[in-house]
């Protein structure tokens, strides 16, 4: 099931897919009001639940979707339990739902008081899309970006974000995510993808797309190849 947003920015449109790759319309979800999130529900590998921003002014906080039988996608409400803050700090903004391809889990952006950088906080998903976290302030990770993009590797067992550079977290399921490698630090990162043998591909803003081979053990630079004003890159594994 793929999912688009409306030209009007109030709800998701959701379309089929079938086997010689035509889509076809399969329902809409109407948004309570306009929505402006940063893009479309992240969908658990499951399928069964989804979760993106709901922005309101200058704040977020992530709202939750249910699939119908028909595919099609509709709000939910659901619980969230977030870490405690320490310290004198007083809230956690959390934002950027990113869901697990495989098992019930999302990360989560956790700004303290709103403010950068985030912490990366692992939740694990019920049976009925509640969400919750057993990551405390002292033991979840801060990234070093301001306001990161961020995305699993397709077994899950890496997750990444970036900004300017590039971190790779490994997965640890419900425990927190440990810091593994750091790459082009210092580099305006406008997108990155993997595919299903081992490639991590980064587009920077110095219009360079660099291919690194990622294994259990290590990340190695296959490549940097100059391109022309990228856009969007899309990866496909054959």
């Amino acid at each position: 099931v793929d999912f688009g947003c409306a030209a009007a920015g109030d709800e998701f449109q959701t379309y089929l897919i079938h086997a010689d790759g035509a889509f076809s319309y399969d329902g809409d979800t109407d948004m309570p009001q306009c929505y402006c999130g940063y893009g479309l529900p992240s969908i658990l590998g499951n399928e069964s639940f989804a979760y993106a921003d709901d922005i309101s002014g200058h704040v977020a906080a992530p709202i939750g979707f249910r699939r119908k039988s028909s595919g099609a996608l509709e709000l939910m409400q659901f619980s969230e339990k977030d870490p405690m803050l320490g310290g004198n700090l007083n809230y956690y903004s959390v934002e950027g739902p990113d869901a697990s391809p495989t098992g019930n889990y999302v990360v989560l952006q956790l700004y303290p008081d709103g403010g950068n950088p985030p912490q990366l906080a692992s939740y694990t998903v019920d049976s009925e899309g509640n969400i919750s976290t057993t990551n405390t302030s002292s033991s979840m990770p801060t990234s070093a970006l301001v306001d990161p993009y961020t995305t699993f590797s397709p077994s899950g067992n890496l997750f990444v974000a970036y900004e300017n550079g590039i971190e790779i977290y490994k997965f640890n399921g419900a425990a927190p995510l440990t810091l593994w490698q750091t790459l082009l630090i210092g580099h305006g990162i406008g997108q990155v993808a993997f595919d299903r043998s081992n490639h991590l591909y980064a587009v920077t803003g110095d219009n360079k797309l660099y291919v690194f081979t990622v294994t259990s053990t290590s990340i190695t630079e296959t490549s940097s190849i100059n391109i022309g004003f990228p856009f969007k890159m899309v990866v496909v594994s054959e």
